[in-house]
């Protein structure tokens, strides 16, 4: 007990935590305030969903759902709408705007647009097509032409059901009977070229008077009626025909003449393009080729059947461009895209390889004996003439010449018919003359008219005319005026004739016409044109001897190949008889009949 110590500790002074006095009382209104502030927000917040009508899952008048949004009262847009699909339900649906409305559909760089504006509807696509309810096509309008699927077609106003007084257009065709009628007034069609109507079935022109004014006038049917047709006598008033009221006529200036061109056989030559069908002299044997580097030889069997009679497979190793005979024909030479010429004669029923000619760089275009039988041409893509000389001792040819006055390619050549005169046409629009003078072959007179490629020509019976056909459509007639001759054209070196274009056939093809022929049996001239079709025309006659030659159509098959059409080749015997070859991979053999009343 005496070691215990006691000290005594003195109590300390005890201290209060927390905020007061002016501290207290700031925080207490800080508190307010934001109370205040968050129950006015609450209130703008009730209000303004009241006076917008905005509820779960919807922005007033707009609900918007996981793939689409509904507007259930007239929406503004400032910047477009982009959407898939607009709908409205039971509802019309009501596009304004002040300026333009604008509906695009497609690519940036492809895409259809339909603008509605203060002047008018304005649509830009490709093809502007109106359907009814059930899908099907009403009226289709695109760039080349406008299609009305319906069987009547009625322009009404306040007067009339239909009034079409006054069309201008190029063409008018129907796939059912097409009919045109003016019961009162006059019915016009008029256009600045050409005027084409067509009609699958039945074309009925119903008009008191009908009246054609045009340049030409072609009806391009098989057969054609005048009923009720009347004579004119310019001596006393129409008459009415006395026997049957139904005619086929076709009215040239020189009277009354129809010509028809009857498809009489058409047989397949090969899977691919004939380039090429020429006669023999004799008219009993047709030759072939083409893409398939074969040569064929069509005979007739019996009165009216032809058949291939014989195949020569061999001679060339791509596509035969061209074949020809010579003026005895005994020997056959083809033209081919190997830069090759093969001269084949014949033995008995059979054609062997005489000589393989070669010098041209590449494809030959053509080849051609001459009337002598002395020289064979040849001509190509190297843009090169080649003349060959027959040398009768060894039984073959050498090169004579080679002319180079083309500067685009050769494509066709001609033998004068009388006379070792060769013509040729190219690339370059012009057609070519050469004469031999002194052993030397030289061009005496380029023939220029034509804007495009020609691609053919041919000389009449008497050589003093040729006519042409070009890649711009046109057939061209030219006639040789000779040294002293009564027009009084003069040549430039004063030997040589001089060749002057004196017509021109154009309007009737529409693509470039391929091959020209000009009949020495009938004086009709054929063409063949990448329009598939064959036209055959006529020489007027000249109510004068100084007047220009014109030439009328007298006969034509639109569709005379199922592609474009190469070549065509009148029998040198049988007069009328055309042979023609085409892409489509056939040749058809084909009758002009001309009828005069």
């Amino acid at each position: 007990m005496n070691d215990m110590h006691i000290e005594y500790v003195k109590p300390t002074k005890n201290v209060s935590v927390g905020i007061y006095g002016w501290r207290k009382r700031c925080l207490y209104c800080l508190l307010i305030a934001l109370t205040i502030i968050v129950f006015i927000n609450v209130c703008l917040t009730l209000w303004l969903s009241l006076v917008l009508g905005l509820h779960w899952g919807s922005l007033g008048p707009i609900s918007i759902f996981k793939n689409h949004v509904v507007f259930r009262s007239p929406v503004v847009l400032k910047d477009g709408l982009i959407t898939n699909r607009i709908f409205s339900g039971d509802q019309s649906l009501s596009i304004q705007s002040e300026k333009s409305v604008q509906l695009q559909s497609g690519s940036k760089n492809k895409h259809s647009t339909l603008t509605i504006d203060k002047q008018g509807i304005h649509a830009d696509c490709e093809q502007f097509q109106i359907n009814d309810r059930t899908g099907s096509k009403l009226v289709a309008i695109d760039s080349s032409k406008i299609q009305v699927y319906t069987d009547d077609l009625a322009i009404i106003n306040e007067h009339k059901k239909l009034e079409l007084p006054h069309l201008v257009t190029n063409s008018i065709s129907s796939d059912r009977n097409l009919s045109l009628s003016a019961d009162e007034g006059r019915l016009m069609l008029s256009s600045n070229s050409d005027i084409d109507i067509s009609a699958r079935q039945t074309l009925d022109f119903v008009a008191n008077d009908i009246l054609i004014k045009s340049h030409t006038i072609r009806l391009q049917n098989e057969h054609i009626y005048f009923e009720k047709l009347r004579f004119f006598d310019r001596a006393k008033a129409p008459i009415v025909a006395r026997s049957s009221q139904s005619y086929s006529v076709c009215i040239c200036e020189n009277g009354l003449m129809i010509g028809e061109l009857i498809e009489l056989q058409a047989f397949e030559a090969s899977e691919d393009r004939v380039w090429c069908v020429a006669w023999n002299p004799i008219g009993t044997l047709l030759a072939s080729c083409g893409s398939d580097k074969m040569i064929k030889l069509w005979g007739r069997e019996g009165e009216r059947n032809w058949v291939c009679k014989s195949t020569i497979t061999e001679g060339h190793t791509r596509s035969i461009r061209s074949v020809a005979w010579s003026f005895c024909g005994a020997r056959l030479a083809s033209a081919g895209f190997d830069a090759k010429v093969s001269v084949w004669e014949r033995e008995g029923q059979d054609f062997v390889l005489q000589t393989t000619l070669e010098g041209h760089e590449n494809e030959v275009k053509d080849v051609a004996f001459s009337r002598s039988g002395l020289y064979l041409a040849t001509c190509g893509r190297d843009k090169s003439v080649w003349i060959w000389e027959y040398n009768e001792e060894e039984n073959d040819f050498a090169c004579a010449a080679v002319l180079t006055t083309h500067t685009q390619d050769v494509k066709h050549l001609k033998w004068h018919p009388q006379k070792d005169i060769l013509a040729s046409c190219g690339y370059d629009d012009t057609i070519k003359m050469y004469i031999e003078d002194q052993d030397d072959w030289s061009c005496v007179c380029s023939l220029e008219s034509h804007t495009s490629t020609v691609w053919a020509c041919d000389f009449d019976v008497t050589g003093k005319r040729l006519v042409s056909c070009s890649d711009d459509k046109t057939v061209k007639i030219w006639q040789a005026y000779e040294k002293n001759n009564q027009e009084g054209i003069r040549s430039p070196n004063g030997f040589y004739p001089v060749w002057k274009c004196v017509c021109t056939i154009s309007g009737y093809h529409t693509q470039m016409i391929y091959d020209v022929k000009w009949c020495h049996l009938t004086g009709l001239i054929a063409t063949a044109s990448g329009d598939n079709a064959i036209r055959v025309f006529r020489e007027e006659e000249r109510q004068q001897m100084d007047a220009s030659p014109s030439f009328s159509l007298i006969a034509s098959n639109t569709q005379a190949h199922t592609q474009d059409v190469n070549c065509i080749s009148f029998n040198p015997k049988e007069p009328g008889l055309l042979a023609s070859c085409s892409d489509d991979g056939t040749i058809k053999l084909w009758r002009i009949e001309q009828k005069s009343s």
